[in-house]
């Protein structure tokens, strides 16, 4: 084969004659280009660690494989993620062996093949304008927009395997084009070892195969007199290194078939897996706005709907197309345009929406020259017409400042601020990760919780690619069916666990039941917890290897029931082997559709009813943690519940009950609390903490070591919950007997409790020397204190009474006589309340209601007046619950012939409205009222 010389111009030697002074001298475009060449390496590793923040999830799974290169040896092809080509994981491998899991380490060999494509641009425009006498000037041109191009910025600055597309396809291009040139069988192998190495970079490579033999025919045909055909040696030449380079990825393409195409076939069909898709035509027309007018959105592919060429330099990019068009017929130009075309064409392939510059990302090799022709155009237009000689390497060269100083102003001082950039590099996963790093050490086990929508074995490739440290680290499912194995799986003998729970933003919720929570407390302690934005941080430190508690555990059937609808199925109980803490899991079972979302509280009781602890969950349906007003009839949930037990909780049985409840009414349903069980505690033995110690009360063989007083305030009528700590001395026991008196400030008895502590189920003859006992006592206080501080004093048998602690009676201003009211109703409601009249207003959608009570005696227990507004098809409108005079005036403080105003505003639509009235008592649901009725209808409103 023999050399062409394109037709029309000029051999090499009078073109470089007939070249401008400036041009021809190889110096100072040298010089320019290593200008622009330090310029490139700077905007792409200046800040490199912390510019962009984070870690892109496609940067993450890049780092997992090239560790996994460090490991296991490269591979042709990655599976996952989609299937991605290795040639940049095996690049990438020494970075990480070097700088360690840094998103530096990934990104330093992007920047540098950053700096080769440019390399390779000024290489290619050199030979594919070899004979023009602007040669260097339009190779100059088009490497200064290469390196001032956002879009490639952007793009260099990230650890993604598209970074070797462009250099490697510059780079087989020119080869190719100089194989064309000479005809030499070296540049054709050249050709051929980068076309096929250029297919381990990117999927759009696979064009080569197409475009380079393509072009090596189509160039002949429609330049006949300017380009020969290739021999069979030049053929042989390219084909055989390019088949031997290819021969890996090929046979694993033939090998795993499905994984080779993954992507490929996601990308060209219509599948359902894409969003925003749209048709070929409307794909091909947001390419060709993307190089001119509208941007990629997203931060990860460019500044946010920046195009790749800015006004200015859209206006050369469209006036070069057009040169370039014009000049089809000359071998560049003719080749430019194929390329373009060509790759233009495939962006447009993929279904998901454009602009998307990964796409487009096989047309940049030729893409910056058609700026470059525009520009050079212009300047020798202007050259011509001033006759100046210097005027192109000038205009070149501030051409090139003014595009670099803005590229770098535009980055470094608007890119990096943009409010999304955080979330779209995955900077709270980066966080998380360094928090792991921080804490994990070899004798514990880390534990992310997910959701059921993630198949087991999921994992975030951000954190696997950042986290470092020597603990094992598992995604792990929260799904009751497979949680226990695996979860025993990973800890093995280890006993501390650290979970951490990622904002509910980046993963479904995935333990809303706390069944994690659940396992782990049963057997152990949590010891350490942390709120951070981006995670939740839990450390729990087991007693002993956690098997025993993932031990599936015998369930007992149960019946008890809750407004007809709700049925308590089973319920399994117990109490940790350590702490004591008790622990229930209860099933329940949704009889029919319910508009309302329930909560369940489990509850243990003493003997005397006394409230020990107590716990409260939603009821929630998994997969998706559905409220039970989105139950389907007929579903059955668990809820998990853990109750912790007070210091000094004597050991015995006791009651286990549990109550459901409206969840955002906090109403009881009907039913109120039901007993289902019961559970023997042994508590071990805990210390008290120093806030509730006292010193100094002591008596033969009992001390008083400490008191808490939860309400340091109570009102006339209510009851004052008071817990003591006593502990058993080692002399013996001359008394059992303890009174406790409520003292007002001139020592009048309010209230009083005199008696044996835990006569029932512990009587102090039991207490062992040493041991801390808690006794919680309610003194009623008299309806009729006033006003003013109070004092607990405490004695034992007949010793002398110690002063415990202090608080204030807050009472309230009485009234015996009725203000004046627009209805008067004078009825009675249950023994001891008296309606005797009732006034409603209506100001828009506000009624205001004030009813007037009159207590007839005192009564035991503290009721909650609730008023309703009902419809014409007594349907409620609208519900208003509290106790009366919103708390300040509580039942059990009414005192015989007493009035009570008792004011409640209410949200009605317009219409009539019935008024019903009546009160209920808040712990067990039940009505006050009459075998008639069991509430009071007062009329309608208009």
């Amino acid at each position: 084969m023999t050399a062409f010389v394109p037709a029309h111009h000029s051999p090499p030697q009078a073109a470089s004659a007939a070249a401008p002074g400036p041009t021809a001298d190889p110096i100072r475009p040298r010089l320019l280009l290593s200008a622009l060449l330090l310029f490139a390496f700077a905007s792409r590793v200046f800040w490199l660690n912390e510019l962009p923040p984070g870690l892109n999830r496609d940067e993450s799974f890049y780092g997992v494989d090239a560790l996994s290169v460090l490991t296991q040896g490269p591979r042709p092809f990655y599976a996952g993620n989609g299937g991605r080509e290795g040639l940049f994981m095996l690049l990438a491998a020494p970075s990480l062996a070097v700088l360690g899991r840094e998103p530096l380490a990934l990104r330093l060999p992007a920047a540098f093949a950053g700096v080769l494509f440019l390399a390779s641009v000024w290489a290619l425009g050199r030979r594919l304008f070899r004979t023009e006498p602007s040669r260097e000037g339009i190779a100059l041109a088009a490497t200064a927009f290469a390196a001032s191009s956002l879009w490639l910025i952007v793009e260099n600055r990230l650890g993604w395997r598209i970074n070797l597309l462009a250099p490697l396809l510059a780079i087989a291009a020119y080869w190719f084009w100089r194989a064309l040139e000479t005809g030499s069988v070296h540049a054709w192998a050249a050709a051929g070892f980068t076309c096929g190495l250029a297919q381990y970079s990117y999927s759009s490579a696979r064009l080569l195969p197409l475009l380079v033999p393509g072009a090596a025919i189509v160039l002949p045909l429609l330049l006949r007199r300017s380009v020969p055909f290739p021999g069979w040696r030049q053929w042989l030449a390219f084909l055989l290194p390019a088949l031997l380079v290819v021969l890996p990825l090929a046979f694993y393409a033939i090998s795993n078939p499905a994984s080779f195409l993954e992507r490929a076939v996601v990308l060209a069909t219509n599948d359902g897996r894409l969003a925003n898709q749209q048709g070929y035509l409307a794909r091909l027309g947001g390419v060709l706005r993307s190089f001119i007018s509208e941007g990629a959105s997203q931060p990860w592919q460019s500044v946010p709907g920046m195009p790749a060429f800015p006004p200015p330099l859209a206006v050369l990019f469209l006036l070069g197309l057009v040169l370039a068009s014009r000049r089809v017929r000359q071998p560049a130009s003719c080749f430019l345009l194929l390329w373009f075309v060509l790759f233009t064409l495939a962006a447009a392939i993929p279904r998901d929406a454009t602009p998307h510059f990964l796409h487009t990302s096989g047309v940049l090799p030729v893409l910056f020259f058609f700026p470059a022709l525009g520009l050079g155009a212009l300047i020798q237009g202007a050259a011509a017409w001033l006759r100046i000689a210097w005027l192109a390497p000038a205009a070149i060269g501030a051409v090139a400042l003014a595009s670099c100083g803005w590229a770098w102003q535009v980055y470094f001082e608007g890119y990096r601020q943009l409010p999304e950039l955080a979330a779209s590099f995955d900077s709270d996963l980066v966080e998380v990760a360094n928090a792991l790093n921080d804490r994990a050490h070899p004798a514990s086990a880390i534990v992310i919780p997910i959701g059921s929508p993630y198949p087991p074995g999921w994992s975030h490739p951000t954190i696997d690619f950042l986290y470092r440290g020597s603990a094992p680290l598992r995604f792990l499912r929260v799904d009751e069916t497979i949680i226990a194995p695996e979860l025993a799986a990973l800890l093995g003998a280890r006993q501390q666990v650290i979970v951490l729970e990622l904002r509910p933003q980046r993963l479904t919720p995935p333990d809303n039941r706390g069944l994690l929570d659940f396992l782990l407390r049963r057997q152990g302690e949590l010891v350490t917890e942390e709120r951070q934005p981006s995670y939740h941080l839990r450390v729990y430190q087991l007693h002993s290897p956690l098997s025993p508690a993932l031990t599936p555990v015998p369930e007992q059937a149960a019946g008890q029931r809750w407004g007809e609808v709700l049925q308590l199925a089973s319920w399994a109980a117990g109490s940790t082997p350590v702490s004591g803490r008790g622990w229930v899991l209860a099933r329940w079972s949704l009889q029919e559709l319910l508009s309302q979302n329930l909560k369940a509280s489990l509850r243990l009781r003493d003997s005397a009813g006394q409230l020990v602890a107590q716990d409260d969950r939603d009821l929630l349906l998994p997969p998706h943690f559905a409220p039970t007003s989105a139950w389907p009839a007929g579903s059955t949930a668990a809820s998990y519940h853990l109750l912790d037990l007070p210091i000094g909780l004597p050991p015995g049985t006791y009651t286990l009950s549990a109550l459901v409840y409206d969840r955002d009414s906090t109403r009881p349903l009907s039913g109120g609390e039901q007993p289902i069980g019961t559970i023997t505690l042994d508590p071990p033995p805990r210390p008290l903490p120093e806030e509730l110690r006292l010193s100094g009360r002591s008596w033969p063989g009992v001390a008083l070591v400490g008191y808490h007083l939860p309400t340091p305030s109570v009102r006339p009528g209510e009851p004052l919950v008071l817990v003591l700590y006593w502990q058993r001395t080692a002399e013996p026991l001359t008394a059992t007997t303890a009174t406790v008196r409520l003292l007002d400030r001139m020592g009048s008895e309010l209230g009083r409790w005199q008696g044996i502590p835990l006569a029932a189920e512990y009587p102090p003859a039991h207490w062992p020397a040493g041991a801390l006992v808690r006794q919680v006592l309610t003194l009623p206080v008299a309806a009729r204190a006033a006003s003013g501080p109070f004092r607990v004093d405490v004695r034992w048998g007949e010793g002398l009474d110690f002063p415990v602690a202090e608080g204030e009676v807050r009472g309230r201003e009485r009234l015996f006589t009725s203000p004046p009211v627009a209805h008067v109703l004078d009825r009675p409601l249950g023994d001891f309340a008296q309606l005797l009249g009732w006034t409603a207003t209506r100001r828009g959608t506000d009624v205001l209601v004030e009813l007037v009570w009159q207590a007839r005696a005192t009564p035991t227990r503290n009721w909650t007046v609730f008023v309703h507004l009902l419809d014409e098809q007594g349907h409620i409108v609208s519900q208003q619950d509290a106790p009366p005079a919103a708390g300040d005036a509580p039942t059990s403080s009414w005192l015989a012939g007493e009035v009570v105003v008792d004011r409640k505003q209410l949200q009605a639509p317009a219409g009539p409205v019935r008024l019903v009235v009546g009160m209920y008592d808040p712990a067990t649901g039940e009505r006050l009222g009459s075998e008639l009725a069991d509430s009071l209808e007062l009329g309608w409103l208009p």
